[in-house]
């Protein structure tokens, strides 16, 4: 059976014409079979005959609509499926691309704020070693007579 591409909002909707020709067949093959019986066994009371051969036709037909019907539920189902699937893989594809950027930023955050520690650690050691300087230049101007 073939079930029709589904438009967005839309489910797939199976062709008609296999529910069509079951119910024909079936028909058909009762029908049929109510005659030949009636041909053959003209002069007998033939009810019960005829009750089975209509009671087989009914369940066999309503098993085959089921069948059908469940069939088609499950390709409705599936494609469905198939769309959240679809659906899903490019929110996560979207999710993944977003955290790497915010990672990224995340990373680039924490480096710049080590960078910024090490920075203010090295101004403060030139600042010392300025201080350093002078003290040794006041101390050496001091010795000199």
């Amino acid at each position: 059976m073939t079930v029709r591409i589904a438009e967005p909002g839309n489910p797939p909707r199976a062709p008609l014409a296999p529910y069509i020709w079951a119910v024909v067949v079936i028909a058909v093959a009762a029908i049929g079979g109510v005659v030949l019986v009636l041909t053959i066994r003209p002069d007998k009371d033939n009810i019960a005959l005829v009750t089975q051969i209509l009671g087989f036709a009914t369940t066999t037909l309503m098993a085959t609509l089921a069948y059908m019907r469940s069939t088609e539920t499950r390709e409705v189902v599936n494609s469905r499926m198939d769309e959240f699937k679809r659906t899903l893989q490019a929110a996560s594809e979207v999710a993944q691309v977003q955290a790497h950027a915010d990672g990224k930023a995340e990373g680039r955050a924490a480096a710049d704020a080590r960078t910024d520690v090490l920075s203010a650690k090295t101004d403060a050691t030139h600042e010392l070693l300025k201080t350093h300087d002078q003290w040794e230049r006041d101390r050496l101007m001091k010795e000199k007579p």
